[in-house]
Parts: C-alpha cells; structure tokens; sequence
C-alpha cells in the first residue's frame, strides 16, 4: 500500500486518519455525556466523593476527602459559573464550636474540556463570608496545586509533578481572605485544600471556601491540527484518484 507523508507525518492508510478523527469525535462525545455540576448543586461532601462534573468548561472529576465523615456530612458544595472566565467549586457550612479544632481537607482533578482553546493560569482561593465569634478563633492551611502528577496533589513531587502551594491564614479582625498562585499555563490540574478552624472563646464559621481557576486563551489543541493534517491528506489521495 502506497505511504504518503504530510507535515513529517508518514501514513500507511486513510484508514488510520478516519480512526483519528473518529477518535476526536469520540472524546467530544465523551464529555458532552458528563454530568453538569449544577445535578449536585445542595449536595454533602460526602455524596461528592468520587463524582465528576462539568462547570462552564472544566471537567472536575476524582473528588475526595480525607476528612472524618462527621466533617464531610457537615460540608455542602455549588458549582460556580464563571465571573471573568473562571469557573470552580465552592465548599461552604464548615465551622468549629468554642474551643474545637476542625480539619478539612477535600482534593480533585480539574481540567480543561477537549475542543476549548483555554488554559488554566491561575488557582484562586477565597472565603468571603468568616465568622470569628468572640476571640481566639483562627483559619490556617495549605492550598496545593500539582502539574503533571498522577492524580493527586499530595504526592505530587514523588510522582514527578509541578507543585504549586499558598499558604492560608485568617484570623481577627479580618472576616475575609481570598489568595491566588499562579501557575504554568497548563490544561489540567490535581488541587488540595487543607484547612484547620479553631473555634476560639466562642466559634467560627468558614460561610463559603470558593475555588476558581482563571485561565487564558490558547493556540487550538494539538488534535485539532492533527485533524487538520489528515482533512488535508485525505483531500490529496482523493484528487490521486
């Protein structure tokens, strides 16, 4: 069978060009069958573990926590649509009583759906609405953010990942906090909140922990100059014909 060679790339059959773009007809398909995050919208942490969902143009997928289940029942999640292209996640009813230390902890993935010529830049975190009753009260913790790991962005230097972290502190007499780390453009993340609520002489109340992800535009997906490519051979064998 006769070879052809196209932008450096040598193909033995159309067949395999035709299976390419099947291929990305797939994967397109594949995430438009995924669940909107709004079907979770009121959800508990804990009905969350394991989901994935779509916000806007990101697929948010692999959550889960380390947290005892006490904790997680007591947490419930909303999808944020994007303010200036940067959609997220929100956790929010996270509190400690008067003299309790609570730890928190909820991970995923987060990335960037196939066909959308987007970029994530930068992981944002914010918590809008504190309550620090009385004194003594205090929110401390570390966001992670892994580039190119294996799924989690605890392990992510072992598994020959970026990381990416900010610490998170808060206490009187501030009742706001928000955050940012800027990262690598890159199309995918794995992301780690781990907070700790100490309650003070009367409690605090987290209200709302709001995660987005700012992104920038970027030059189409490689598959899409792959499909390209192959239109255009295919396009040559049949003028050969």
């Amino acid at each position: 069978m006769k070879s052809i060679t196209y932008s450096g790339i040598a193909t033995q059959s159309p067949r395999i060009l035709i299976c390419a773009i099947a291929a990305l007809a797939a994967s397109s398909a594949s995430a438009a069958s995924l669940p909107s995050c709004s079907l979770f919208a009121g959800a508990t942490l804990t009905n969350l573990l394991s989901e994935s969902c779509v916000v806007g143009d990101k697929l948010f997928s692999n959550f889960g926590s380390t947290s005892a289940t006490s904790i997680t029942n007591m947490v419930t999640f909303e999808p944020l649509a994007p303010i200036t292209n940067d959609p997220g996640v929100e956790f929010s009813g996270l509190a400690a009583a008067a003299g309790q230390s609570v730890l928190f902890n909820v991970s995923y993935s987060v990335e960037v759906l196939p066909k959308n010529p987007f970029l994530i830049q930068t992981g944002e975190i914010s918590m809008p609405t504190i309550s620090f009753n009385g004194s003594g009260g205090s929110i401390s913790g570390l966001q992670q953010y892994c580039e190119g790991g294996a799924g989690d962005a605890e392990t992510c230097l072992g598994d020959g990942g970026s990381l990416f972290s900010a610490m998170v502190a808060s206490s009187l007499p501030s009742n706001v906090y928000s955050s940012g780390v800027t990262i690598p453009k890159t199309i995918g993340l794995d992301v780690s909140t781990d907070l700790t609520l100490f309650g003070g002489s009367a409690g605090t109340s987290l209200g709302r922990l709001d995660e987005r992800f700012a992104q920038v535009s970027a030059p189409e997906p490689a598959t899409f100059l792959l499909l390209g490519s192959g239109l255009l051979a295919l396009s040559q064998i049949v003028r050969r014909k």
